[in-house]
C-alpha cells in the first residue's frame, strides 16, 4: 500500500460486500479508490471551495462543536460543479482531505457513467 493509500486506510470510512470480500479487503479497496480519485483531481486541476454552511448540522443540539461547513468540487475552469457536500461538522485537515477525495470519487463515477 502506498503512503497516500495508507492515509485513506487510516482516516476514511469504508464499506464491503460480504458476499465477495472480507472487511479488510473492502477497506483496502476503498483506500485505493480514494487515493486514485485524489490523484485524478490533481491531474485534472479540479478546485475545492470550502465555506461556512447555513445548514444546521446539529450545532444547536450540541452535536457539532463548531460552525458547519460545505465543500464544492469544481472543474478546472470553475465552470461546472462536479460534486458537493454540506453540513460538515468539526472537520480537521485529515477529514477535509477525506471529504475532498470522496467528492472526487463521486465526480469520477458520474463522468465515467456519462461516457
Amino acid at each position: 500500500m502506498t503512503k497516500i493509500e495508507q492515509f485513506f486506510y487510516d482516516h476514511a470510512g469504508f464499506s464491503w460486500n460480504p458476499a465477495t470480500e472480507t472487511q479488510e479487503q473492502g477497506r483496502e479497496r476503498y483506500a485505493k479508490a480514494l487515493a486514485a480519485a485524489e490523484h485524478l483531481a490533481l491531474e485534472e486541476n479540479w478546485h475545492y471551495d470550502w465555506d461556512w454552511d447555513n445548514y444546521d448540522c446539529g450545532h444547536a443540539k450540541g452535536e457539532c462543536s463548531g460552525r458547519p461547513e460545505y465543500c464544492q468540487l469544481w472543474d478546472a475552469e470553475r465552470a461546472s460543479l462536479l460534486a458537493s457536500l454540506s453540513g460538515i461538522c468539526d472537520a480537521d485537515d485529515n477529514y477535509r482531505r477525506v471529504v475532498q477525495a470522496e467528492l472526487a470519487v463521486e465526480a469520477m463515477t458520474r463522468l465515467e457513467a456519462s461516457v
